[in-house]
């Protein structure tokens, strides 16, 4: 008996040692939950501190956030990773001059567009929700959405680099720097939607300056013209491979939020308000699909995983660990909701029946997370930027038939049925290859 488990600890820690992938999932997956812990306690807190109609204030203003922050940087920082990990395999340098050209296009972009909702707020307004009562959660969304872009561009740096002690950290702060003050709101019974927006377009934009200020630094404008000359065929590389690639991040960002403008339009802040608990709890039950994210993508760009049977060796072992995640899913379907109810108060418990479809979504999301990272890494952009078009249109369709019938739980059908064609047609794509 004591041999087995001699030898049980020799193959663990030859695996720990050997798996360098394994390793990073661990670590970065460590640190996203504790980060998700905060994350939990933050969205509790919101919960069942804020009244139904601020909570879906609340909600907008952060889709409005996601919205522009993805919108304009998502595609560009994700090309980014993907592009500055093939490259640091091959020539072991940094793409500085793109560092800074990227994050100088995102800025002037998103500039435009917030200068746009800021100098027109009630057209605007108008124009995304269609009534002016939620002009301001569109102002300060527009503003904690800068923060966020900078953030996720100097997150993707590190991700790109793979430092992901510091991806890690900056996960850390901001969750908890949040957590601390809104605890503090409550403790003084301030917790009303208004100084909430306010604590996460600070906390966000102070942060998202810091470290993109922190990062470069040393690019003085000298610097930079002479990285400029020097880099521009990686300028130029980088703009005819990642162009598919960028659209595809931008069809999907778009109807990433499409569920809270359609429910605002058809069915008003309270059905809002039920569908965003159990929207909440999806993303958070997505405890992993970062992490793995972050360490799948800069993997499947180097050149040693080019290779179609690597890959799908890689993906077979997978699914055959990952299918069996349907179990706890399950159980909690079937077990949850006084659970559920108690976490969140009787308020919402119309919001179980929607996490209960969000719940299939996990499944898929959790199961088929390497797709993507896969095709990234074959360079397959003009394949997924067409898929993502695909998805988008029947996202759309969906909402537009099913949510004046059937609310939040019609907008959930949506999100699934257009995440899961995008799954399955990858996996048949990796399949042919």
């Amino acid at each position: 008996m004591q041999n087995k488990e001699t030898r049980l600890d020799e193959r663990l820690r030859d695996i720990w040692e050997n798996s360098p992938t394994i390793r990073n999932i661990l670590k970065v997956s460590i640190g996203d939950i504790t980060s998700k812990i905060f994350s939990f306690a933050t969205a509790f807190l919101l919960i069942r501190g804020l009244s139904v109609s601020d909570y879906a204030t609340y909600t907008t203003f952060s889709g409005i956030s996601f919205l522009f922050s993805g919108i304009v940087g998502a595609g560009i920082n994700i090309a980014l990773i993907r592009f500055t990990s093939d490259h640091l395999s091959r020539e072991n340098e940094k793409p500085l001059a793109l560092y800074a050209l990227s994050i100088s296009f995102e800025l002037l972009v998103y500039a435009l567009v917030a200068g746009i909702c800021l100098v027109f707020p009630k057209q605007s307004t108008l124009l995304l929700f269609g009534q002016l009562a939620l002009t301001v959660p569109l102002q300060l969304g527009v503003l904690a959405g800068l923060g966020m872009l900078m953030l996720q561009f100097a997150r993707s740096l590190y991700q790109a680099e793979e430092k992901f002690n510091n991806y890690i950290g900056t996960l850390w702060f901001v969750q908890v720097l949040i957590f601390v003050s809104l605890g503090l709101l409550w403790a003084l019974q301030l917790l009303s939607f208004v100084p909430v927006a306010i604590i996460f377009a600070t906390v966000q934009l102070g942060t998202g300056f810091f470290l993109l200020a922190n990062y470069l630094r040393d690019l003085q404008l000298s610097n930079l013209i002479n990285l400029l000359l020097g880099q521009k065929t990686v300028l130029k590389q980088f703009i005819i491979s990642s162009g598919w690639l960028i659209g595809y991040f931008l069809v999907l960002n778009l109807f990433s939020r499409m569920d809270v403008l359609m429910l605002l339009r058809f069915k008003g802040e309270e059905e809002l308000a039920i569908y965003a608990v159990a929207f909440q709890f999806y993303s958070l039950s997505l405890l992993f699909l970062g992490s793995i994210h972050a360490v799948l993508l800069p993997k499947f760009s180097k050149i040693d995983m080019q290779n179609p049977v690597k890959q799908r060796a890689f993906l077979k072992k997978w699914l055959q660990m990952s299918v069996w995640l349907i179990i706890p899913i399950i159980l909690f379907d079937w077990l949850g909701k006084p659970l559920f109810v108690w976490l969140n108060g009787s308020a919402y418990e119309k919001s179980f029946p929607i996490f209960i479809v969000f719940s299939i979504g996990i499944w898929f999301s959790l199961m088929f997370s390497p797709l993507v990272n896969i095709l990234m890494g074959t360079n397959q952009f003009n394949f997924m930027f067409l898929l993502g078009v695909v998805a988008f249109c029947i996202n759309i369709i969906l909402n537009l038939l099913l949510v004046p019938s059937l609310g939040g739980l019609g907008a959930a059908i949506a999100v699934i049925i257009s995440i899961s064609i995008i799954n399955i047609c990858s996996f048949i794509k990796i399949r042919k290859r």
